[in-house]
């Protein structure tokens, strides 16, 4: 899957990107950083938003319908 950058917030604190080809019907995931400086540490949250596609490869390992 090749992803593209939509939002990237310039204090580095969110990264947004999105499918650049359709594997999956919709695709997109966020990063959010929190830096804590106390302990020299990064904390990364990932959150994925997706649908599956209704055919194709994907939708066929995942309904059993594989040929």
């Amino acid at each position: 899957m090749r992803l593209k950058v939509t939002e990237k917030e310039h204090n580095n604190k969110k990264l947004v990107t999105r499918q650049k080809e359709e594997t999956f019907k919709t695709w997109q995931s966020i990063q959010n950083f929190q830096n804590d400086a106390g302990l020299n540490q990064t904390h990364v949250k990932s959150i994925i938003n997706y649908k599956l596609p209704t055919s194709g490869k994907i939708a066929n390992i995942v309904t059993g319908n594989q040929a």
